[in-house]
């Protein structure tokens, strides 16, 4: 038996040696693993001709962007780069003025390729739309969901491990529900914002804010908020996290309310 085992551990010695030695061997030749890759990479644009008044996001692992209209793109439109032929793809519709983007999945025989790994390529989904919308719906997965440059209603993100932007834009109201993931709200204004954050984090960066109600389990919060300090009634609870603020009365009618469990709040004043 103590034999057998011998034979056993040389045995695997010798194949991850082997391995080793063959995966080195082809690096060293510049040898391209992703041309062992069969999948079928395909772009696609959808022109948006109805009225949008809301945008509803779905989407597990894809890159997802937002942005105005411009002199390149004078018209709505979407597209969606690297689509995987047979397995993964942007399925864009209009229902009701609402503008719906769902990364798809179909896995099946078709969608099988072990070799994927060594160049796999993030399917990348732009959205141009006019600059003021009523309302945005995020549902994330492990993706990106980026908004730039937009005048936006309510606005509202859930997401799992993912991350998802806010950048030089405004919104009446931000809903952030956070398990694992991360969020960015950069230069710019939003009136209410409210935070659920489990394990995750969110930055503010030089942020205008109204209101901030936020709960944090063991995630963090941390940031800059143009204004003064003295102008927020402030209310924190704490049971065994941190947080750098205290209450406090304020002059005026903002508020920020936050309850940590064991989470963080690190914020600065600017």
């Amino acid at each position: 038996m103590e034999k057998f085992k011998t034979l056993l551990i040389i045995g695997a010695s010798v194949f991850a040696a082997g391995v080793l030695a063959f995966v080195i061997g082809m690096f060293s030749v510049n040898w391209k693993f992703a041309d062992l890759n069969t999948y079928a990479y395909t772009d696609s644009e959808y022109a948006i001709t109805d009225t949008i008044n809301s945008v509803s996001v779905s989407a597990g692992t894809a890159h997802i962007e937002i942005r105005p209209i411009d002199t390149e793109h004078p018209k709505p439109v979407v597209f969606s780069h690297n689509e995987r032929k047979h397995n993964v793809y942007a399925d864009i519709s209009v229902e009701n003025g609402q503008l719906k983007i769902r990364q798809k999945y179909e896995w099946g025989l078709r969608g099988i390729n072990i070799i994927s790994v060594f160049s796999f390529k993030q399917n990348k989904i732009i959205a141009y739309l006019p600059v003021s919308i009523g309302g945005v719906d995020i549902v994330l997965g492990s993706g990106y969901a980026g908004i730039y440059d937009m005048t936006i209603g309510e606005l509202s993100a859930d997401v799992s491990s993912g991350r998802v932007e806010l950048q030089n834009s405004t919104a009446d109201t931000l809903d952030l529900e956070i398990s694992s993931g991360s969020a960015k709200i950069a230069d710019s204004t939003v009136g209410d914002l409210k935070v659920n954050l489990k394990s995750g984090n969110v930055k503010l960066d030089n942020i205008t804010v109204s209101n901030i109600n936020a709960k944090i389990d063991s995630g963090y919060v941390s940031g800059s908020i143009l204004g003064s300090k003295a102008d927020y009634t402030i209310s924190v609870s704490v049971d065994s996290g941190y947080s750098n603020l205290s209450d406090q009365t304020g002059s005026t009618n903002k508020r920020i309310t936050v309850k940590i469990n064991s989470g963080s709040l690190k914020i600065k004043f600017i």
